[in-house]
């Protein structure tokens, strides 16, 4: 998500797209869907408050554009997408707290994504960095009392290459996911400002040339922010992902 799930929030549906790119690395892409393109009006007569289609009330639109600029070893790419989180089109739920996730899908929203990568030449002490950083606003809300929001997230990554034996790689990451940073309200004696940080620890075993496994920890210091000022709720989860190429 490179930072910014309001942006490359995946969703998928009827649409079209336009992709360009250069010999020296830049590229430009833009891209049109809508998550119920294939769902009609189904009947003119009774209205059409459900109907889905292409770029009406109702559809689940979904727009993103992107410049990014890729030449060896590094990379920087900018985009922007306007969703219909009204019509269901939004940030994932595991990429969100539960009130950024409330908002987002509240109304139509902007969001905008910066992300930045960099690579050695060689494998070493220095390791590999990546960057990302993502903003949604929602202008207008359906929800009772809320007239507008503003969400936020970002995440930083390390990975060092050859670690131990050559092909397996050790990498740490830390964020914030997706949460509110500004709400205009009315009443806000019961949102509490703030965001948990999340960080990831993984280790990547090259077993033969076609399988890989990698376990992996992850930590959240606050799961349910926004909720109540004495939550110190933490969460601590482990997986173990294997890989085959052919």
């Amino acid at each position: 998500y490179a930072g910014a799930p309001g942006a490359y929030n995946l969703a998928l549906g009827g649409g079209a797209g336009v992709y360009w790119q250069t010999d020296g690395g830049f590229s430009i892409s833009t891209s049109y869907l809508s998550t119920n393109a294939g769902q009609g009006c189904p009947n003119a007569n009774t209205g059409c408050e459900n109907a889905g289609g292409l770029a009406t009330d109702a559809a689940g639109s979904n727009a993103t554009t992107q410049i990014a600029y890729a030449p060896d070893n590094w990379g920087v790419a900018a985009v922007y997408t306007k969703a219909s989180g009204d019509n269901g089109v939004g940030v994932y739920g595991g990429n969100a707290t539960p009130g950024a996730v409330d908002v987002a899908m509240s109304g139509v929203s902007n969001s905008y994504g910066l992300s930045v990568w960099w690579m050695p030449e060689e494998s070493g002490w220095i390791p590999s960095i990546s960057g990302g950083w993502g903003l949604t606003d929602i202008p207008s809300s359906n929800i009772a009392g809320v007239k507008s929001a503003t969400t936020q997230s970002w995440y930083v990554g390390l990975e060092w290459s050859d670690v131990f034996l050559m092909g397996n790689s050790f990498g740490i990451a830390a964020g914030q996911p997706t949460f509110i940073t500004d709400i205009d309200t009315g009443d806000d004696s019961d949102y509490v400002s703030g965001g948990g940080y999340a960080w990831e620890f993984f280790y990547k075993f090259q077993v033969t040339d076609n399988i890989t496994v990698t376990p992996a920890v992850h930590y959240l210091s606050k799961p349910f922010p926004n909720q109540s000022s004495d939550n110190t709720t933490t969460g601590l989860s482990g997986l173990v992902k294997t890989t085959f190429k052919f």
